[in-house]
């Protein structure tokens, strides 16, 4: 098999989930807590369903939110740079998320990393003059923003992420949002996050509202990954990433949005970057101009990438 540069479209580096975040990019000697992890089992058997939809995924939601708080605590940038380097990873993009890890934190660990594309955040409940924060950001190296609906407790059709993917457009940023119900939080820390504004509809009411703007659908959407190839793949200006799907999942998306708008990516430290990698060589099927478009070049081409 041939050689190819990779970038990995979605990963995460700090703890998004919790206050000081960005203090955990620079600590050593991380280790992931051992515990019963369903997301190392989900990776494992390449992130197929077996047909049952979320619910194997809901049955163990406990311990996921659980591996969940686990892996974000482990997001150093040793890590990060040890698991780049095992799969022959070049370029990871980083994705901070306001309040818990910033775009300052981003941009230090990538002039430190090269192999590191910083993204930016911005605090959309606040709201504020995001056309001045996104054109600085950019000017300092951002490559896109991230939203992430339902930590940031904001939904993608709220009028204030609307102001804020405007002004991303107008930077000429990459929007990539997350997609998919999901859970960060349990017991009383619950109210942390609404898992609700997960939904495909949210995203195809923002979208359609911003036709200049190149989104990127995380996760195509994980569990939801059939509703966004049917609500989302007309928007010529929509692409997916690859996270937390199966190798056949990805063949649909690359069927149903064509082979430019499909990006390789892990979600790195919450999914397994090495099933991820996997799943999109098998899908791909040994079609190496295909394989080199999911791994590299539709990601540098949308982020901006020389």
């Amino acid at each position: 098999m041939k050689s190819h540069p990779i970038i990995d479209a979605h990963t995460h580096i700090g703890d998004i989930l919790n206050k000081g975040g960005g203090e955990i990019i620079w600590k050593k000697r991380v280790s992931k807590s051992m515990i019963l992890d369903p997301i190392s089992l989900w990776g494992w058997v390449g992130y197929r369903n077996f047909g049952l939809g979320n619910l194997l995924y809901r049955l163990s939601l406990s311990r996921a939110v659980t591996a969940e708080q686990v892996r974000s605590q482990a997001g150093t940038l040793e890590n990060l740079r040890t698991s780049m380097d095992r799969l022959g990873v070049t370029h990871s993009a980083c994705m901070p998320i306001h309040p818990y890890v910033v775009f300052g934190d981003v941009a230090k660990a990538a002039s430190q990393d090269p192999g590191v594309i910083p993204f930016t955040t911005v605090d959309v409940a606040a709201g504020g003059d995001f056309e001045t924060q996104l054109m600085a950001d950019k000017a300092n190296g951002a490559k896109g923003l991230k939203l992430h609906g339902i930590i940031q407790k904001a939904p993608l059709d709220d009028p204030r992420t609307h102001k804020a993917v405007e002004a991303a457009g107008g930077a000429g940023l990459a929007v990539l949002f997350h997609c998919g119900i999901s859970n960060y939080y349990k017991g009383e820390e619950k109210g942390r996050n609404i898992p609700e504004y997960g939904a495909v509809d949210y995203a195809v009411r923002l979208v359609r509202e911003h036709p200049d703007v190149r989104f990127v659908v995380g996760h195509a959407g994980m569990f939801e990954v059939e509703e966004v190839m049917e609500k989302l793949a007309a928007f010529e200006n929509v692409l997916v990433d690859t996270s937390l799907q199966s190798a056949a999942n990805i063949r649909k998306l690359i069927r149903a949005l064509g082979p430019d708008r499909v990006l390789y990516a892990s979600d790195w430290p919450f999914g397994d970057a090495r099933a991820a990698l996997a799943c999109a060589r098998k899908a791909c099927k040994g079609d190496e101009a295909l394989l080199r478009k999911v791994l590299f070049e539709n990601a540098a081409r949308v982020y901006g990438i020389p």
